[in-house]
């Protein structure tokens, strides 16, 4: 993606839990992008010290991931490549979203119709089976999978499958409901109940943010900051 289409997001997406963007200098041989300071390091770094996070941790960090997610969906924006090293740990635990090279536009900006996007980018392990398949896909429900990936590898230290196709075969077991083949399958039952929400092959299926509840604590009421989605209108092919 260009300097141009990133400072654009940068500058439309003014959120706590997204790194701020304070500037550009363009000259006939670079670009360059002043960004906020983060000292904390990535999600994945400190993922990689500790082996895995404690679980109120990885909710906490979930709960901002998802606000932050609510947010940019609000406006339009879809990520298109959440993952661990794209996760800053600032102060006080504050998380900051970085990298929004690959990020998109998922509404007409005349109609604000939302538009299927045919573009396939982001981090295989993270990709929704849409992405992965490179079949015309809508934005919302694939950074939807990609937060229930993050969640996963935040409470077990592994990823769950190497790509999400039926070619993988822990991805194929989980299509399939056999969970207890699965190395993270004593995560707590009411976080595992919202992964079988979040991490439905059908799109149209997956459990979706509800925006009018997104900053609901994550206990046993987690399943309350989602609802499941319906849209009765088609998007238009982009």
């Amino acid at each position: 993606m260009h300097g141009s289409h990133r400072i654009n997001l940068l500058q439309l997406c003014q959120h706590e839990n997204i790194i701020r963007f304070y500037g550009s200098v363009e000259s006939a041989t670079n670009h360059q992008i002043y960004l906020e300071y983060v000292a904390g390091g990535s999600l994945l770094n400190k993922i990689g010290c500790d082996g895995s996070l404690r679980e109120g941790v990885a909710q906490h960090y979930f709960k901002q991931l998802i606000t932050e997610m609510a947010y940019i969906h609000s406006l339009g924006v879809v990520h298109r490549d959440l993952k661990p090293q794209n996760i800053l740990i600032g102060h006080s635990n504050l998380i900051k979203i970085i990298d929004f090279g690959l990020a998109s536009l998922f509404r007409n900006e005349t109609t604000h119709d939302e538009k299927l996007l045919t573009t396939y980018y982001g981090t295989r392990s993270y990709m929704s089976p849409q992405v992965y398949s490179r079949l015309p896909y809508r934005g919302e429900p694939a950074d939807i999978w990609s937060s229930a990936i993050i969640l996963i590898f935040m409470l077990v230290g592994n990823l769950p499958w190497t790509e999400a196709s039926h070619k993988d075969r822990n991805c194929q077991l989980w299509f399939h409901g056999r969970y207890n083949n699965h190395s993270w399958k004593n995560i707590q039952n009411t976080i595992f109940d919202l992964l079988r929400q979040l991490l439905i092959y059908d799109p149209e299926q997956r459990a979706t943010i509800n925006k009018k509840r997104y900053d609901l604590y994550l206990d046993e009421r987690i399943k309350e900051v989602f609802i499941e989605f319906s849209n009765s209108n088609s998007p238009s092919s982009y």
